[in-house]
């Protein structure tokens, strides 16, 4: 009888053993603050190093204030003209991932072309929840987008990325500047 007990205490330590080294083996979750709903949320680094570990090539950058992390996600689309950058970032209370492609700087020629700044807003609405938007400080026009931070994922947040870059090519024609008519023109459609 003793020799039973002995045999599946060690059986039951054998089995403890393997599964704790396998647990080690196994890549650790990313996201280490738990929402209200339990599912996790990223924090600043968990990001950064999310985009590490998807391959990524990144560079970061802090907002003024301090609050903000910016993550610089280096991208390459033939179609938007080779290589750009992604600018990432979590929101100042962490509850949004944000993701910006800047498309332009406007001129003062820009600005005062109407009809084409108006086919941007109309098309915030077919294109949402991307959406267009201007840096009134450095009159940057960008494409942005936002997503819960809310169990992220690396498909989740590459598919994010995406969606945004695939509606950066399809809009080219309304945001790229260098092909808005003259002031007070319409703009094609």
């Amino acid at each position: 009888m003793r020799t039973i007990k002995v045999i599946m205490l060690a059986g039951i330590l054998g089995v403890a053993l393997v599964a704790s080294g396998q647990a080690e083996d196994e890549p650790k979750p990313i996201g280490t603050t738990k929402t209200t709903s339990g599912a996790k949320e990223l924090t600043d680094n968990d990001l950064l190093t999310l985009f590490e570990r998807m391959g990524y090539e990144t560079t970061t950058s802090e907002s003024a204030d301090k609050k903000t992390l910016w993550i610089n996600v280096k991208m390459n689309r033939s179609e938007l003209g080779g290589s750009f950058e992604v600018a990432v970032a979590l929101s100042p209370n962490k509850k949004k991932m944000w993701a910006h492609v800047h498309l332009a700087t406007l001129k003062p020629e820009h600005e005062a072309n109407a009809p084409a700044l108006l086919k941007l807003l109309e098309q915030n609405a077919v294109v949402g929840p991307n959406h267009f938007r201007i840096d009134a400080k450095s009159k940057a026009l960008y494409l942005s987008r936002c997503a819960d931070n809310r169990g992220l994922t690396p498909a989740l947040v590459k598919d994010h990325i995406e969606i945004l870059l695939d509606t950066c090519v399809q809009t080219k024609s309304d945001w790229n500047t260098g092909t808005w008519d003259s002031i007070g023109s319409t703009v094609k459609k």
